[in-house]
């Protein structure tokens, strides 16, 4: 029957700890990645649909105030409760943390301009896309501008 020699091997176990640590965090890295694409799609939705309800209140007090539109901003729809509370003044308010504006259109007093800054060009790209439903949009270093109601 043959023995075996077990030389003791020093040093073995911190290789390979460091190996797995390693590959843990190559696939944090990878999944990191992975996410953060999902995570500014999300952003872009949730941008979307605050700029649904600023157009839908803007379509309230429209219908409810004499002077239609010459009073419409983000703090008078925040005010009078057509918009959240959140969107308040709409400074720093959209979820690539720039500006919400809305005035009345200077062309034709029917309509407002709602404009969204602080956006990445690529997701200022898409949100134009996705606004050309709504009405009139253009995207300019960062900065959507849609002209609708």
């Amino acid at each position: 029957m043959k023995t075996f020699n077990r030389k003791k091997q020093n040093g073995s176990l911190l290789i390979d700890v460091a190996a797995a640590i390693i590959v843990i965090g190559s696939l944090a890295a990878y999944a990191q990645a992975k996410s953060e694409p999902v995570q500014e799609h999300g952003d872009e939705q949730i941008l979307i649909n605050e700029v649904a309800t600023i157009i839908s209140g803007a379509r309230k007090l429209k219908s409810t105030k004499s002077d239609g539109l010459t009073t419409v901003s983000m703090t008078a729809l925040s005010e009078d409760k057509y918009i959240s509370s959140i969107l308040g003044n709409g400074t720093g308010k959209n979820p690539f943390g720039g500006n919400y504006t809305i005035t009345q259109n200077g062309t034709n007093g029917g309509m407002v301009d709602v404009a969204i800054t602080g956006l990445p060009a690529e997701v200022c790209t898409r949100v134009k896309d996705m606004l050309l439903k709504t009405g009139t949009a253009t995207c300019t270093t960062g900065t959507v501008a849609l002209t609708t109601l």
